[in-house]
């Protein structure tokens, strides 16, 4: 509709205006989610993966409505909060790559997390491809146990730049698919 007024010139920039008008309006999805009894928590979690589509929003939703409520969720959710916030907190510092070098593979919990991933990611792609973020949430229980021993077990952020750019690089491939689903920082656990 911007583009409709020709030259004139406007107090916000486009992708300013698209921005608040998007702010404005997961606001307005928040409160409907909400007045509909939905857990606050979980709303903030699937609006903070995205909103632009309500429909895939308010389907997100719903499987973390229904993911709540397995065993092993609180566990779930501490694991990859603490993946999505490596993500952010090293991704704003430096380029993480999506794909990682299996010959920079030392320890046996990064490599075991490796061969995980190798399985695990093409059918969270497909599951997210498919719609079915309720099975793709269910991985989350899967993988858990894998990654906790990663971090048991290996120094993510070592001095050896490229060994931290590997590890760093299998966190991010991860964090990037569930970032899909929800966003695991708004959820207090």
């Amino acid at each position: 509709a911007h583009e409709l007024y020709g030259d004139r010139q406007w107090k916000l920039a486009p992708q300013e205006a698209l921005d608040k008008l998007l702010d404005f309006f997961a606001g307005r999805v928040r409160n409907y989610w909400q007045n509909r009894g939905e857990d606050s928590l979980l709303v903030d979690a699937a609006l903070g993966a995205g909103v632009a589509d309500v429909c895939q929003c308010g389907a997100r939703l719903a499987a973390l409505a229904q993911f709540s409520k397995e065993a092993g969720y609180a566990e779930a959710v501490q694991t990859f909060k603490r993946v999505a916030n490596i993500v952010r907190k090293q991704g704003a510092a430096e380029q993480l790559a999506a794909a990682w070098q299996a010959d920079l593979l030392q320890e046996d919990a990064e490599k075991a997390l490796a061969v995980t991933l190798d399985d695990l990611l093409p059918r969270l792609d497909s599951l997210w491809e498919a719609g079915d973020h309720t099975a793709a949430l269910k991985t989350l229980l899967e993988v858990r146990p894998v990654v906790d021993a990663f971090f048991d077990g290996v120094m993510v952020m070592c001095d050896d730049a490229a060994l931290r750019a590997n590890r760093l690089a299998m966190l991010n491939a991860l964090g990037t698919r569930f970032a899909r689903l929800a966003d695991f920082a708004a959820l207090q656990i």
